[in-house]
């Protein structure tokens, strides 16, 4: 077991080093060549001008992101604590201004930020399937809102919402081993001990729930 717990753990390193020596470097010289090509744009127009503003903050949220999970993947002894309510607030506020350029509306409700201390690592997985929920609504529904709520279903259970008014599907005729996305999700809510349904229907919108147990999430120490 120890041997097993140590294989993890150098497991997480490595892909941590592969990410910032990788992707993320592309990401900064990516980030890098935008700034370049603003600092020469007289004769861009001022549509371009914003959208080369509008990459720039999408590699920059990306950047965080990346920098954020090799933290995470650093050491499963100095993880930091993660508030959900807080980081998806964040999210949101990351991911408006694209949204506003699509015409798209997102609102957040976190009615009830009494959230039982989670563990960081149930903390990631559940931030991560609700920024995947609002990440397809964005790019695959067409949606005029979305809407992301937090709170209890009842004394003993979280409940998560992301619903939007899109196009929809059947979901009946979707495999999720075929999308990553959904298949992420899935698994995400797994780990967690939670139930994730995904409610829609053509032209109707879509809602997708996730359902957790409080003593699935608590930390044992509280």
């Amino acid at each position: 077991m120890v041997r097993e717990m140590a294989e993890e753990k150098c497991n997480y390193r490595w892909l941590g080093y592969e990410l910032h020596d990788g992707l993320v470097q592309w990401m900064v010289s990516a980030r890098m060549t935008v700034d370049v090509v603003l600092a020469e744009s007289n004769g861009l127009s001022a549509t371009s001008v914003a959208r080369l503003k509008q990459v720039r903050n999408i590699l920059d949220s990306g950047l965080e992101e990346g920098r954020d999970l090799i933290a995470f993947l650093e050491s499963a002894d100095t993880r930091p604590s993660i508030d959900v309510c807080e980081s998806l607030r964040d999210f949101i506020e990351r991911v408006e201004h694209e949204a506003e350029a699509a015409q798209q509306k997102l609102v957040g409700e976190c009615p009830d930020p009494d959230w039982p201390r989670m563990p960081p690592d149930r903390a990631w997985n559940l931030v991560r399937i609700v920024q995947q929920a609002i990440r397809n609504a964005l790019q695959h529904a067409g949606p005029a809102t979305v809407r992301i709520r937090l709170g209890w279903d009842s004394p003993d259970r979280l409940c998560v919402d992301v619903a939007d008014d899109g196009r929809g599907f059947d979901p009946s005729q979707v495999d999720p081993s075929s999308h990553f996305g959904l298949s992420g999700m899935q698994h995400r809510a797994r780990l967690l001990g939670g139930e994730l349904s995904i409610e829609s229907k053509p032209g109707q919108g879509t809602r997708v729930r996730l359902i957790v147990p409080r003593e699935k999430v608590a930390c044992t120490d509280e």
